[in-house]
């Protein structure tokens, strides 16, 4: 019996751990990023009991027919490309004939050297004994006044995310001296991060691998046009290389409206991308603009309606 028109949830996960999963850093706890693979596993099945779980290209096509329903459809995805994505989420989808959809990262791949900026900066602020210093950058009249610790790590925070692209290594740089850590970059990478092997293993046994940029920029819309072209051709053709998919869906970093444009959607419409996902919560329905997908994030005590 029809429930009525085109209808899908798509729903968002980051990182789905254990007791084992190497650096877990605090932050992606406090931000709600990690899920335990124990929950991760109930809200699965919580799913299919609820939903017929779908690819992301399956949904499309309901969305973009907008034909009659009698089942509720959702789809499951993935940003970053962390490792324990592979280690323990893809047996769990396996377990239950589940598919979902794996976002990466195209310059953190295992062997690449690369860390995402926000997991380095956010590794210092859990090994830093540093409690105030002043931060110096080049081109800063004033030194900062600056605390990984309390009230101050907010403004922190938002100082780094906001910096500008095309000085963010240099501002890491100067936080590794001022926090005094040393950051063990190639063995983060190694652990954090899925590798090209392991994509290919998920993408084989049908799951689609999508891509989130090289190096994950705040405000991807704002960007200068050349640089957030580069980021956005570029990791496509990793996934391309990768997978051999002639579409690769998009995650627009952050997902908000300052991380996409109208410039942005047309150029993945030109590269032949599938579709582009959001932050936005929501369902989507055959009038949402499939440049512009909504998604439900998932956090460990959330309850699957």
């Amino acid at each position: 019996m029809d429930q009525g028109n085109a209808s899908v949830k798509i729903f968002m996960y980051h990182r789905v751990v254990t007791e084992d999963t190497p650096f877990v850093l605090s932050k992606h706890k406090n931000t709600g990023t990690t899920v335990s693979r124990r929950m991760f596993a109930a809200q699965i099945e919580r799913l299919t009991e609820r939903y017929t779980i779908i690819p992301l290209d399956d949904a499309l096509a309901i969305l973009k027919n907008n034909s009659p329903i009698d089942r509720a459809y959702c789809v499951i995805t993935f940003d970053d490309g962390y490792s324990d994505n592979y280690h323990n989420a893809f047996p769990v989808l396996q377990h239950f004939g589940a598919t979902a959809t794996f976002f990466i990262m195209g310059s953190c791949l295992v062997g690449s050297g690369y860390i995402r900026w926000l997991d380095e900066y956010y590794y210092m602020l859990d090994q830093t004994r540093v409690t105030a210093t002043l931060l110096h950058m080049k081109g800063d009249r004033f030194p900062r006044l600056i605390s990984p610790r309390g009230r101050w790590e907010r403004r922190l925070t938002d100082l780094v995310r906001r910096w500008p692209h095309e000085d963010k290594d240099a501002l890491i740089a100067a936080l590794r001296v001022a926090l005094k850590v040393d950051v063990p970059r190639n063995l983060l990478n190694s652990q954090l991060y899925l590798s090209a092997p392991q994509i290919q293993e998920m993408h084989h046994a049908g799951m689609t691998i999508g891509a989130h940029t090289m190096t994950h920029p705040f405000a991807l819309g704002h960007l200068p046009a050349e640089t957030a072209r580069q980021e956005v051709i570029r990791s496509v053709d990793v996934v391309r290389e990768l997978t051999n998919q002639v579409y690769v869906p998009f995650a627009y970093p952050w997902g908000d409206p300052a991380s996409y444009n109208r410039d942005i959607i047309n150029l993945l419409k030109e590269i032949g991308a599938e579709c582009a996902v959001t932050t936005a919560p929501g369902n989507n329905g055959s009038d949402t603009p499939p440049f512009e997908l909504k998604r439900i994030a998932v956090y460990e005590g959330t309850e699957i309606q």
